[in-house]
């Protein structure tokens, strides 16, 4: 996007969102408006957290919307890319196991176990969701939704 075009979409960003919106229920709208529309982010609910919980002086605070530093989106994509290897690694120590029985709930080993609960918690922690979704269905949930937002515009 050019500097004359960007210009004209944060002039229209303005015009859009002039009088309209209520903090609580329209930030995340706004931000994703904004990242995408004006600053070119393609998907931006991947790099920016809404509500990120901070402690100040002992209180804890919210961030309506965070976005971590290019720095940090790398180490989150190192760390989940370290723990999905984790998981090949764990699971090459059962070479004649199939699938069904590596991830049977009663007998999954415990270092296949671990490891996903590791990228499980890296995966989370890149969306924002750590300490706020408490089981895996809420996450798929959670995932699930931000895919339905950035199908329907298409």
């Amino acid at each position: 996007m050019t500097d004359k075009e960007q210009i004209k979409a944060a002039k229209a960003l303005v015009t859009r969102w002039e009088g309209k919106g209520d903090e609580k229920q329209e930030t995340a709208l706004f931000w994703i408006d904004l990242l995408q529309n004006v600053l070119g982010v393609e998907n931006p609910t991947s790099i920016i957290q809404f509500e990120k919980p901070v402690v100040i002086e002992k209180n804890t605070k919210f961030i309506d919307g965070f976005i971590p530093s290019t720095k940090v989106l790398i180490e989150q994509k190192a760390k989940i890319e370290k723990t999905a290897q984790a998981i090949l690694e764990a699971r090459a120590l059962y070479p004649n196991s199939s699938l069904a029985d590596l991830y049977d709930e009663l007998t999954m080993p415990p270092e296949l176990r671990k490891a996903h609960q590791a990228n499980d918690k890296a995966v989370m922690e890149a969306y924002g969701f750590w300490g706020k979704l408490n089981t895996e269905s809420e996450c798929v949930a959670e995932l699930m939704k931000m895919y339905q937002k950035l199908t329907e515009k298409n």
